[in-house]
């Protein structure tokens, strides 16, 4: 009977939601996967995670707090200390993708020296 409940529950149970909000990791295979990709996987989540009025039961300061709570050593050691409480979600976002852009390209390291 549990075998045949595992897969009678639809994707979008609020159990298995809640669970995959919880213990999310914005590594896969030990590898970051990208800040757009955990943005939209949390935008994602906020959309499908609705109480019984229909209302989001996601604020955007949820969300907000879930990035900065994720953020790559990388951005936790020079990111970090220039954001702002007024900063939004997508304003943390956007400076967000920019330290990933400027890494990408080689002129940050983990340890945040310039690479000359």
């Amino acid at each position: 009977m549990l075998v045949a409940w595992e897969f009678l529950i639809p994707s979008t149970c609020k159990n298995l939601l809640w669970k995959e909000w919880e213990a999310v990791s914005p590594y896969k295979d030990g590898r970051h996967m990208g800040i757009k990709t955990f943005v939209n996987w949390v935008d994602e989540h906020q959309i499908t995670l609705i109480d019984k009025d229909g209302n989001q039961c996601i604020s955007e300061e949820v969300k907000r707090r879930k990035i900065l709570n994720h953020l790559p050593d990388y951005m936790e050691t020079t990111l970090f200390p220039q954001i702002l409480d007024s900063w939004t979600f997508h304003d943390l976002v956007k400076k967000a993708e920019s330290y990933e852009a400027v890494r990408k390209h080689g002129h940050i390291t983990t340890t945040s020296k310039r690479v000359r």
